[in-house]
C-alpha cells in the first residue's frame, strides 16, 4: 500500500507538470531522446515498413518549408526510467549517460544492453535533480544539482567507477521499479564532493579551460566558481549575475574563456570567466526565457525559446557589444543580429545537432517534435570587374553570366540610362578613355552618351573656369550656385525698362551684380553695364550663331527674343530648314505681324492659339512671352523642356527680388528631391544650399560614384564635408581594385593634394638604423658639463657666428660614426646651432663642414671616407681602399662590362 500511493504521489506531481525535453544524440545523424513521463529514444527515417516498436506520430525532417512528413521510430523506451528531469552524456562513449530523476536520483545508463541501467546514484536525502555536466577531462566523474534542502548541499560531484551497494525498497520506488519486475543495480550513496550548502542549484557546468572547477547557477542570483581540490568546499569566486535565479551555465564551444547566464529575469548575459568581477560582455534583454543554447557549428550564434511564443530566435552575439541594452527585437531585426523563426507552436525545448550544420530540434509536446533546418544567408560578393561570386554551403559559384573576360563596350552601350549596362563596368570604360580632372577631355567623352544631366553639369563647371578664373573672381573658389549668390546679394536691386524699337514688349528688366554672375555661370551674362541692356552684344551675337551652328534654331531664335531682338529672330527662323515636321519660315511670318501690329493686341489674341502647338518648346516659350500683356512667369518657367540654364537666366532677367528669390528655393528643393546633377548650377557644391545631399540623392539612384568624385575633385583642399572625403576615397579604392594605378595617380595629383617632394638627404646610422636629427638636441646653447653624451669639437669661425660643434658619435645609440677608409679618422657631423639662426641667415648655413669632409661611399661595397681624400686615393688606385676588398669602385659597371 505505501508503494502504490508514493507512487501516485509522484505521478500526479509529474503529469501535473507537463515536462517535455529533447536531445540529440551525439555523434549520430538522426537519434535523438525524449524526456518526458518516460525515457525514449527515436529516429527520423524515411522507411515505411511496418515495425512493432514505430510509432503513429508523423514527425517533419528536414526543411520546415518542405511538407515532406517522414516516420520516427522508436528504437528504446527504458521503462525503469520514470520522470526524467535532465541528461549528459559521456564525453568519450556517447552510448552511455546519466539521467537525474524527479524523485532525487541519477541513473547512470548505457544503451545495447540487455539491462540498459548500470548504476543508480542517490544521496541520503533525496530531491529533485535539477541539472547534471559531465566532466570532459576526467570522464568518470560528472556534477549534479539539486533543489534546495535544510542542511545539504545542492551540489554533488560523483565517481561512476566507485563500488555501490543493492538497492533498497526506497530505490527501487523512486526509481519507478516494482518488486515483481527488476534487476539488482548497485547504488552509490556517498558523492566525493560535496559543494553548495543551503541553496539550490538550478545550472551547473564544468569550467573547459580548468577541470577541476565547477561553474555553478543558484536559485538566488548567484553565478559561483568551486573548486573540488579546495578542502574547505567553498566557492573560489562569486558574482551577483542576475536578478533572479541563474537557469543556464553554458560555455562558448569555440572559446572556453566565455560563459553564458540566463535567468527568469529576461536577460541572457556574456562573462569573461576570467574577470567575473567586471560588467558582462554582452547582454541580450529577452522575456520570459526558457532556454538558451550555443551553436556546437557556428561561432558565437545562440539559439533561445521563451514562454507563450511560437518563435526560436537566433542570435549572433558577436555583433552585440556591451554598451547597448536591448529591449526589443525591431533594432535588433534592423542590424541583423536576431533572426526570428515562427514554428507555429510554443516549443519547450530546443536541441542543437552535434555534427550536422544549423539543425535545430524542438519540442512543443510529445505529439509535436520536428527538425528545424537554419538556412544561413548566402553570402554574395560583386567584384569591380563584373564578376559574380556566392559561397552555398561548402561550395562556391564565380563567374560573369552575361559580359565575358575580354568583351568591350562600345560607345553607343556606354550611358547611364542603359539599364543592360551595369554601373561598374560604365565606369571603368569610361576611365580607360580618359575620364578624368580634365574638364576639357569630359566635355569630349560626355558627349557620347546619353545621359544629358552630366553633359549639362560639365559644361557648368567649363564655364565657371572660363568665366571666372581669368577675372579672378571668388565665385568659383567655391564652386557656388544661384541660390546662395542671390540669396547672399546685398547690392541693391536696379530696375529699368527696355527701350526697344517696338515698344510693344514692356517687361521691366531687372540689373544688378548678382543677376549678372548667375547669368554668366549659366551661359548668359552677354552685358556687363545697364546701358547695354538694350543693346545686341557680340557676345549674344556669338551665342546665337553658336546655337546656329548646332542647329537649335528654336533655342537662337528664344535667346534674340528675350534680349528684345525680335528682328534677330524673324532672320534665324527665315534662314532656318524644315525639321521635325516645323516649318521655321511659317513661325517668322507669325512672329513678324508682332512687329507690324499697332499695339498688338489682335496678334495677341490669335498668336495664343498657337501656344503647345510646335515640338520645340523654345518656339511656345517665345509665343507665350509675346501673347500676353502680362506674362504668367511661373508657368512660362516650368516648363521641364527647356534648360534649367536658360530658365535661370530668364528669371534673373524678368523677375523681381521676392519672385525671383522663391522661384531659386522652389526648384532648389525639387532637384534635391530628384537627384538630378543639372540642380548644381542652383546649389552649387557646397554644403550650405544641398549640393552635398543632391549628389548624396544622384548616387543613391544610379550608383555612379566616378563622376560625383570627379566633380568633387575640382574643390582641391577645400573639401570639407565627410562624406565629401568618403567619396573620394570610395573612387581612390575602385581605380586601385580595377588596377588602374596610373588614372588614380593623376586623380590624386589633380585634386593639387599631392604636395612637391622637397629635396633631402639624411644620414641614418647602421646601428640602431635612426636618423641624425640635432635640432632637439641643441635647444640650450649655453655651454655646460656634459655626462655621458657625445664627444663634441668646438672650432672657430672668423664670421662671428658660434663655432661649429663636430659630432662624431650618433646621437641616439652613441656608438661610432664610421672611420674614412684613406685617413682612419672618425667621421664628423656638424649640426646648426639655434644662435645662428638669430643673425644673419648665412650663419645659419655657416656651421656646415666643408665640401671636402663630407662622407663620400662606393654603392656597391658600401666603404668609403672623405670626399678629398677618396679624390686623392682614386686618382692612383682603382680597388677600394679597404683591405680583403677587391670592389673597383672607381670603374663604372659598362667600363667593367
Amino acid at each position: 500500500v505505501h508503494i502504490m500511493e508514493t507512487r501516485k504521489r509522484s505521478k500526479g506531481i509529474t503529469m501535473s507538470r507537463q515536462k517535455l525535453k529533447v536531445e540529440w544524440r551525439p555523434n549520430t545523424q538522426s537519434q535523438y531522446v525524449v524526456l518526458s513521463d518516460r525515457f525514449y529514444l527515436y529516429k527520423f527515417t524515411k522507411d515505411q515498413e511496418e515495425d512493432p516498436l514505430e510509432s503513429n506520430i508523423q514527425y517533419k525532417f528536414g526543411n520546415p518549408i518542405q511538407e515532406n512528413s517522414v516516420q520516427t521510430k522508436l528504437m528504446s523506451d527504458i521503462v525503469d526510467i520514470r520522470y526524467p528531469e535532465c541528461i549528459s552524456w559521456r564525453p568519450d562513449n556517447t552510448d552511455q549517460f546519466v539521467v537525474g530523476l524527479h524523485s532525487g536520483l541519477v541513473v547512470l545508463g548505457q544503451f545495447n544492453l540487455e539491462e540498459p541501467i548500470v548504476k543508480v546514484f542517490g544521496a541520503q536525502s533525496l530531491r529533485t535533480c535539477t541539472t547534471l555536466s559531465w566532466n570532459k577531462e576526467d570522464p568518470s566523474l560528472f556534477a549534479a544539482g539539486y533543489k534546495i534542502i535544510r542542511d545539504s548541499c545542492s551540489t554533488l560531484v560523483w565517481d561512476i567507477n566507485r563500488a555501490g551497494e543493492m538497492m533498497d525498497m526506497n530505490d527501487m520506488v523512486n526509481l519507478g521499479r516494482s518488486s515483481m519486475n527488476r534487476t539488482m543495480s548497485p547504488s552509490v550513496r556517498d558523492p566525493i564532493h560535496s559543494l553548495a550548502n543551503s541553496e539550490a542549484t538550478v545550472a551547473l557546468s564544468w569550467i573547459p579551460s580548468i577541470p577541476s572547477c565547477l561553474a555553478t547557477g543558484t536559485g538566488s542570483k548567484w553565478l559561483r566558481i568551486y573548486d573540488i581540490r579546495d578542502r574547505y568546499q567553498g566557492p573560489i569566486q562569486s558574482v551577483a549575475a542576475h536578478k533572479k535565479s541563474v537557469r543556464g551555465v553554458k560555455f562558448d564551444p569555440f572559446d572556453e574563456k566565455k560563459v553564458l547566464t540566463f535567468s527568469e529575469d529576461g536577460f541572457i548575459k556574456l562573462w569573461d570567466i576570467r574577470s567575473l568581477s567586471k560588467e558582462p560582455l554582452s547582454s541580450i534583454s529577452v522575456k520570459n526565457l526558457i532556454q538558451v543554447e550555443w551553436c556546437p557549428n557556428r561561432i558565437g550564434i545562440i539559439a533561445s525559446i521563451s514562454k507563450n511564443e511560437n518563435i526560436i530566435k537566433i542570435w549572433n552575439t558577436r555583433t552585440i557589444s556591451n554598451s547597448q541594452q536591448y529591449d526589443n527585437l525591431s533594432y535588433l531585426n534592423s542590424k541583423s543580429q536576431c533572426i526570428e523563426h515562427d514554428i507555429g507552436d510554443n516549443p519547450i525545448s530546443i536541441s542543437w545537432h552535434t555534427s550536422q550544420e544549423n539543425s535545430l530540434l524542438y519540442g512543443c509536446s510529445l505529439e509535436n517534435i520536428q527538425n528545424l533546418e537554419i538556412k544561413k544567408p548566402i553570402p554574395i560578393s560583386y567584384s569591380t570587374n563584373g564578376n559574380i561570386a556566392l559561397i552555398n554551403g561548402k561550395s562556391m559559384i564565380e563567374g560573369n553570366p552575361e559580359l565575358s573576360k575580354n568583351e568591350i563596350l562600345s560607345k553607343e552601350e556606354l550611358s547611364v540610362e542603359n539599364n543592360d549596362i551595369d554601373i561598374s563596368e560604365l565606369m571603368c570604360a569610361r576611365t580607360k578613355m580618359g575620364y578624368s580632372s580634365n574638364l576639357d577631355k569630359n566635355m569630349e567623352i560626355v558627349h557620347q552618351f546619353n545621359s544629358l544631366d552630366i553633359s549639362i553639369v560639365w559644361d557648368w563647371m567649363n564655364t565657371m573656369k572660363r568665366k571666372f578664373i581669368k577675372s579672378k573672381d571668388t565665385v568659383i573658389g567655391e564652386l557656388l550656385g544661384a541660390y546662395l549668390i542671390i540669396s547672399s546679394s546685398q547690392n541693391p536691386v536696379k530696375s529699368i525698362t527696355s527701350e526697344a524699337e517696338n515698344e510693344c514688349i514692356f517687361y521691366p528688366i531687372y540689373f544688378n551684380t548678382s543677376r549678372i554672375n548667375c547669368q554668366k555661370l549659366c551661359g548668359w551674362g552677354f552685358y556687363s553695364s545697364e546701358q547695354d541692356l538694350t543693346e545686341m552684344s557680340e557676345l549674344l551675337l556669338v551665342e546665337i550663331e553658336k546655337c546656329v551652328c548646332e542647329g537649335k534654331y528654336g533655342r537662337a531664335a528664344a535667346l534674340a527674343v528675350f534680349h528684345n531682338c525680335i528682328p534677330k529672330a524673324i532672320e534665324i527662323l527665315n534662314l532656318a530648314p524644315s525639321q521635325s515636321g516645323i516649318n521655321y519660315k511659317l513661325v517668322s511670318m507669325a512672329l513678324s505681324g508682332f512687329i507690324e501690329g499697332e499695339e498688338g493686341n489682335t496678334w495677341r489674341e490669335n498668336s495664343a492659339y498657337l501656344i503647345d502647338l510646335f515640338e520645340d518648346p523654345y518656339l511656345n516659350t517665345i509665343f507665350k512671352f509675346l501673347s500676353q500683356s502680362q506674362t504668367n512667369w511661373i508657368e512660362l518657367l516650368n516648363e521641364s523642356r527647356i534648360s534649367l540654364s536658360d530658365r535661370i537666366c530668364i528669371a534673373c532677367r524678368y523677375l523681381a527680388d521676392d519672385e525671383l528669390l522663391l522661384y531659386l528655393e522652389n526648384s532648389r528643393a525639387e532637384y534635391i528631391s530628384t537627384g538630378n546633377l543639372e540642380g548644381l548650377l542652383l546649389t552649387g557644391i557646397d554644403g550650405h544650399c544641398g549640393g552635398i545631399d543632391l549628389l548624396q540623392r544622384y548616387i543613391d539612384d544610379t550608383g555612379d560614384l566616378q563622376t560625383v568624385a570627379l566633380l568633387i575633385s575640382q574643390l582641391g583642399k577645400r573639401i570639407k564635408d565627410p562624406r565629401m572625403r568618403q567619396w573620394i576615397e570610395l573612387y581612390r579604392s575602385l581605380l586601385d581594385r580595377w588596377q588602374l594605378w596610373f588614372a588614380r595617380c593623376k586623380f590624386d595629383v589633380d585634386r593639387e593634394i599631392v604636395d612637391e617632394p622637397k629635396p633631402d638627404i639624411s644620414l641614418r646610422c647602421h646601428f640602431c638604423n635612426k636618423t641624425f636629427l640635432f635640432c632637439a638636441q641643441f635647444k640650450d646653447p649655453s655651454p655646460k658639463p656634459r655626462r655621458g653624451g657625445y664627444p663634441l669639437q668646438r672650432s672657430y669661425n672668423p664670421n662671428g657666428a658660434v663655432g661649429k660643434h663636430q659630432v662624431m658619435v650618433c646621437p641616439n645609440c652613441k656608438n661610432s660614426l664610421p672611420k674614412c677608409a684613406v685617413c682612419l679618422l672618425p667621421m664628423c657631423v656638424v649640426p646648426p646651432d639655434p644662435r645662428n639662426k638669430k643673425t644673419q641667415g648665412k650663419y645659419w648655413s655657416s656651421g656646415k663642414l666643408p665640401f671636402d669632409m663630407w662622407f663620400s661611399w662606393c654603392q656597391t661595397c658600401n666603404h668609403g671616407g672623405h670626399v678629398k681624400h677618396m679624390e686623392d686615393w682614386f686618382n692612383d688606385h682603382v680597388e677600394c681602399p679597404v683591405a680583403d676588398c677587391d670592389c673597383r669602385c672607381f670603374i663604372s659597371k659598362n667600363s667593367v662590362n
